[in-house]
């Protein structure tokens, strides 16, 4: 019929009842134990909840679809068998009406007596498999029981494995961090122990450079104080060689005046006769001198002014030597500066690589952390998943139960329907039966009454002469 629902046309997408309104189609769910709305498309929207993922969601989605369109195809395979059993039914049925005589009435009542005992039978099978099915079902009850006992024992024994896991990972990220806290603190004292030794080896440098620099000048001074002793010694020399040179030129002159004293004492005589030449000698003689002591003293005044020279060269390279070690303290003394501005720097240096490394560490711990966590994240989806597909199976265990429950009320009414019909049949069977013993009976007494009218009617035409004409008559007309 062209507004019939089957399971060939009908709209996956709709919600309103009917969902399905062929006969066929509506037997073929009943024996299979099918509700038609789970026939109905469901969206993935339809499977939200805010209590689990959108991997779970998606699976519940595809499970529900998978089965829906495996209950599509058995009920169509269903109907298909429905459809042609009707047809073979209706081809036998159209056999047998035509058959019908004397001997098929006869052998009714017998064959109706077969049936009832047949339907006695079922009857009885029926009531044996109904007990049997009330014995499996609280089989199957039991086995459920002890299914869930089983995974809810799993479910505990899981949940204690997740919280000893969970315990064992708690326990290792605080003896992590107690490592890292105890690793930090060594560092930390590593790093004042260097700093420590550092300062002591700069402290050694510094009172050694302190020490040289006292030796320097302890140095200078001894070469000052000997300079100082040189140029007193040559100032010394040089007064004792001028006093010798005076005293030489003293003693020449004593000399020369002792021998101008015998030579004038000698020369008395001649002293009158050689006075011009005497004086003129003595002139000369005193010229001379004088221009020896003259050279004496320019000589002298030479070396006192190289003296000079020589001293005022020596306080020249006196002053650039100390302006030089003015200059190499002043440059040892920034060199230290900047050793220690280079020190400063390496320890701040060694704190920033610190620093660094702390930071590495703390990042490689986030990094561990986040591996940790992504890996509990997928054993945990890991575990949903293995969940939800154990629920699933649980809940088609629960539907297959279900449809086995329903596919048994079917059976039953099915059975009790047929046994409503065997009961309406035997009625109309003995009802029949009465009929025909009712029908038996009437003809028994019409032919009781023919007979009785035929022998009264024999009697008198057998006392007329007529009788035996009359008895061959209807025992020709008779069958």
């Amino acid at each position: 019929m062209k507004g019939q629902r089957s399971l060939e046309n009908f709209d996956e997408y709709n919600i309103r009842p009917p969902i399905l309104s062929s006969p066929r189609s509506l037997e073929a769910c009943k024996q299979q134990g099918i509700k038609p709305d789970e026939l109905v498309y469901r969206y993935l929207e339809s499977f939200y909840d805010r209590n689990i993922s959108a991997d779970i969601q998606k699976l519940r989605w595809q499970h529900y679809e998978r089965k829906r369109k495996e209950k599509i195809s058995l009920l169509r395979d269903t109907r298909q068998k429905i459809i042609a059993e009707s047809v073979g039914a209706g081809r036998g049925g159209g056999r047998g009406s035509g058959a019908v005589g004397i001997p098929e009435k006869s052998s009714a009542l017998d064959k109706e007596q077969k049936q009832i005992e047949a339907m006695k039978a079922r009857r009885q099978a029926e009531l044996e498999q109904m007990i049997n099915y009330e014995l499996k079902m609280q089989e199957m009850q039991e086995e459920k029981n002890r299914e869930l006992a089983r995974q809810k024992a799993i479910q505990e024994e899981q949940r204690l494995e997740r919280q000893r896991r969970q315990k064992e990972w708690d326990q290792q990220k605080r003896e992590k961090e107690i490592r890292l806290a105890e690793e930090e603190k060594l560092m930390e004292l590593e790093r004042k122990r260097m700093a420590a030794e550092e300062h002591q080896r700069e402290k050694a440098r510094a009172e050694l450079e302190k020490e040289k620099e006292i030796q320097r000048k302890r140095e200078a001074r001894q070469r000052e104080i000997e300079a100082q002793q040189k140029r007193q010694a040559l100032a010394e020399k040089t007064q004792a060689i001028l006093d010798a040179q005076q005293e030489q030129i003293m003693q020449r002159k004593l000399e020369m005046q002792r021998k101008e004293e015998k030579r004038v004492a000698a020369m008395e005589a001649k002293r009158v006769a050689l006075m011009i030449q005497n004086e003129e000698q003595r002139l000369h003689t005193t010229m001379r001198i004088q221009g020896a002591l003259e050279a004496q003293r320019a000589a002298l005044a030479k070396k006192k002014r190289e003296f000079d020279e020589r001293q005022r060269r020596n306080e020249k390279r006196r002053a650039e030597f100390e302006q030089q070690k003015l200059a190499e303290i002043e440059e040892t003394r920034q060199r230290a500066a900047e050793k220690n501005e280079m020190i400063q720097q390496v320890l701040e240096r060694m704190d920033q690589l610190e620093e660094e490394k702390k930071l590495v560490l703390i990042e490689r711990e986030r990094e561990s952390t986040k591996v940790l966590q992504k890996v509990r994240e997928e054993r945990e989806q890991t575990h949903r998943k293995n969940m939800e597909l154990l629920k699933q199976k649980q809940g088609d265990k629960l539907e297959a139960v279900e449809r086995l429950r329903r596919i048994d009320e079917y059976k039953r009414e099915q059975a009790k329907a047929r046994i409503d019909q065997d009961d309406a049949r035997t009625t109309k069977i003995k009802e029949t039966k009465q009929a025909m013993l009712d029908q038996r009976r009437r003809l028994k007494r019409e032919n009781d009454l023919e007979k009785q009218r035929v022998v009264a009617s024999m009697e008198k035409m057998r006392v007329a002469g007529k009788g035996n004409k009359l008895a061959k008559q209807m025992m020709e007309g008779s069958p």
